[in-house]
């Protein structure tokens, strides 16, 4: 984030990101996500950035040799950067399963 034309603080997205996905994952039953935890392998596709810190990405992953049979999952995000007491954070807005997924 700038501030007066310097950097004040950065945000960790994949970290983020991945909580989200693992969060609405378990809390719809997915049985790979609760059986395995957050050990699964990620790719995130950032879709749109805008002036008001909009930050909308698609997380796709999968569980690296899962014997379950859904095992590879997309979701849609979507965050706005904010501005905190302890620097800039992520505000989850929304999260839904991806198009085609």
């Amino acid at each position: 984030m700038l501030e007066d034309g310097r950097l004040v603080g950065c945000v960790d997205i994949l970290e983020t990101a991945a909580d989200a996905a693992y969060r609405f994952l378990s809390s719809r039953k997915d049985e790979a996500y609760r059986k395995h935890g957050r050990n699964f392998a990620i790719r995130i596709d950032v879709q749109e950035v805008d002036d008001k810190g909009i930050l909308r990405l698609v997380l796709n992953g999968d569980i690296p040799k899962s014997l379950e049979e859904e095992s590879s999952f997309s979701v849609e995000e979507k965050f706005q950067l904010r501005k905190g007491n302890e620097g800039p954070f992520l505000k989850l807005l929304g999260i839904s399963y991806a198009p085609g997924s």
